[in-house]
């Protein structure tokens, strides 16, 4: 009984204990920030908190291993690094944020008002914003601005509680983010990076910053390399393969000298690389609210890789120069793309994409035109965009644009301090009339505050390698909008680009069977032009009949008259078929009309077949 009633109050005791440490752990929860949200506002930065900041803050250092307050040289504690970078942090317990300004309190705190330094240790500083020191209200982020980071700086597998910003400061080392987890802003703006920045499987509840900022005007005073090309920021090289950043990933005005690859990469907000110069960007099967490749310089020969990349927004390549190749082969882009004012040197790949607004080209505010190299190529292969917005010299000298799907062509929306761009064309292009069709009830197909000259889209066609697809669906859209013969004059017009690119290419073979299809029959958009020419025929035939001294021999029927000319010449002419036995059994001793006649019965058959093939459509 007694064992039995031991036993109970024992359980008792248990029971209210647990109950009072699940009480006192949430109230410690509720202590800090929530890591998994951004901050509601942000406190001044020049607030100071000491009567928020725990007591033990100042005594934490002394807690550090010995390998943390000290350099990594681990010499005695009177070392100046290892005074300045315990002054660093007694002055973060004190106030979050060291601004530029506060080295020089600092390293007189330190005792090295002579003799100052902002070099810290990459191991201290992992230890301080690994911290949970600092985790209490007041402190939205630990942010240091001007420091010299030797040493690698590895927060692989880190847990950052609040928000970072290194700022204008030099890592002079490999700095390793590598399945980092961050619940706010990581902010280095104005920094530069001596080497590497490995940063796969990385995950930002916020946003993440390189280069210029906004709130910095000045030009960073720190340095990796002198080949900075008047840059604020110098990158060796930034991988953030398979990292997801739920704000904006902002790269600006920096000089990255080897390649950025965000393969697989989600970035919520927008992606922004602006007004920098760096060797390649690679954004293969990446997830972007909005592209801005604005204003760089994409050096290597494979520029940008953004085969399969999802675009919730827009993309926008606008003013960038891309040396090399660049590929969005099945892109799928929600809204516009614009390549307004951009440099292609090797060519830009567009195949099997989707974009649901418009394909941008031409000019961008007040800078020059889409420009390409002449050997540059522009694909568009089975692509699909809404409607396209482009004067004709923004295009490329010629096109690959099988399969591809458009709803029509607009000007580009006029805004004010935007360069004249030239709308004109060859109203001569073609040999048949144009009209004004394209400006009535075809405007579905062009849209319906286009305005352009007819000759536009025939000099566009003539850009484009043969593409049968693009023709068909263009000749669909005017059929469909009752524009039969219009139609007509697309194909004649698609059908002479492709003979003259016969010729071209060295096949003549093509070219010669064009030709002639494109003389008797309109290649089947015409074939009433093969009566003209038998009609021709008939009448040459005739004639050189009559210059032949079978043309005066009698026929062995009755009445005995001589033979008809034109009869002559259309039964020779006529394939398979003879109304007259006697015409063919006559034989002509001229030589000269006797080949002739050859040449004739020849052109019947050829006529036939040509005909033949444009009633069944074949050469079309």
């Amino acid at each position: 009984m007694y064992k039995s009633g031991a036993l109970g109050l024992i359980f008792l005791f248990d029971f209210y204990y647990a109950i009072f440490c699940t009480f006192s752990a949430r109230a410690e929860v509720r202590q800090r920030p929530n890591a998994g949200s951004a901050p509601m506002s942000q406190p001044n930065t020049s607030t100071r908190v000491t009567e928020e900041a725990p007591k033990n803050c100042i005594d934490a250092y002394q807690r550090l291993p010995v390998d943390l307050r000290l350099d990594s040289y681990r010499v005695s504690e009177n070392d100046k690094q290892a005074r300045l970078q315990k002054a660093v942090w007694n002055f973060l317990c004190t106030r979050h944020h060291l601004e530029e300004s506060s080295w020089d309190e600092i390293s007189k705190d330190a005792g090295l008002a002579n003799n100052p330094s902002r070099t810290l240790s990459g191991k201290f500083v992992k230890a301080l914003v690994a911290s949970t020191v600092f985790d209490v209200p007041g402190y939205s982020e630990i942010a240091i601005d001007g420091a010299i980071i030797e040493g690698d700086l590895d927060l692989t597998h880190e847990v950052l509680r609040s928000g970072l910003s290194i700022r204008n400061s030099t890592f002079r080392n490999n700095v390793n983010l590598n399945f980092l987890r961050a619940g706010y802003d990581v902010d280095f703006s104005n920094s530069s990076f001596c080497k590497a920045i490995e940063a796969q499987s990385m995950r930002i509840d916020g946003s993440l910053y390189f280069g210029l900022s906004d709130s910095l005007k000045e030009k960073s005073s720190s340095w990796c390399s002198p080949l900075n090309e008047n840059r604020n920021a110098f990158i060796q090289s930034i991988d953030l393969t398979k990292s997801s950043i739920t704000g904006e990933l902002s790269i600006h005005n920096t000089y990255i000298a080897g390649s950025a690859g965000f393969l697989t990469a989600i970035v919520g907000r927008v992606l922004h690389i602006g007004d920098s110069s760096l060797d390649s960007l690679d954004l293969s099967d990446a997830e972007v609210g909005q592209l801005e490749l604005v204003g760089s310089d994409f050096r290597s020969s494979r520029s940008l890789s953004a085969d399969g990349i999802s675009v919730a927004h827009g993309a926008f390549l606008n003013r960038s120069h891309f040396r090399g190749n660049v590929g969005m082969s099945a892109a799928r882009i929600k809204t516009d793309l614009s390549i307004r004012g951009a440099t292609f040197d090797s060519g830009l790949d567009l195949s099997l994409s989707k974009i649901d607004g418009d394909f941008f080209l031409g000019s961008s505010g007040r800078a020059n035109f889409t420009t390409w190299h002449p050997d540059s190529e522009l694909s568009l292969v089975h692509a699909e965009v809404g409607f396209v917005r482009a004067p004709l010299n923004a295009w490329p000298a010629s096109f690959k644009a099988s399969g591809f799907r458009f709803a029509g062509f607009e000007r580009p929306y006029e805004s004010s301090g935007d360069v004249s761009e030239d709308y004109s064309c060859d109203e001569n292009l073609v040999a048949i009339p144009w009209g004004s069709w394209f400006s009535s009830a075809a405007g579905n197909l062009i849209g319906g505050n286009a305005k352009l000259k007819p000759c536009y889209y025939a000099d566009w066609i003539t850009k484009i390698s043969y593409a049968p697809s693009v023709i068909d669906w263009l000749q669909q859209k005017l059929r469909g909008a009752g524009h039969a013969s219009q139609a007509s004059k697309i194909g004649i017009l698609s059908k002479n680009h492709e003979r003259d690119s016969a010729w071209v290419e060295g096949r003549f073979f093509d070219w010669f069977a064009l030709a002639l299809s494109g003389l008797f029959i309109g290649y089947g958009y015409n074939p009433w032009l093969s009566g003209w020419w038998a009609f021709i025929f008939l009448v040459v035939g005739a004639l050189v009949f009559r210059t032949t001294s079978a043309a005066r021999q009698r026929t062995d029927e009755p009445p005995h008259k001589p033979f008809n000319p034109f009869l002559f010449s259309f039964d020779l002419l006529l394939p398979i078929v003879q109304l007259r036995k006697a015409h063919f059994e006559l034989y002509i001793r001229e030589n000269l009309q006797r080949w002739y006649f050859y040449f004739h019965r020849i052109m019947g058959y050829v006529l036939g077949l040509f005909l033949i093939g444009a009633l069944s459509g074949l050469t079309k």
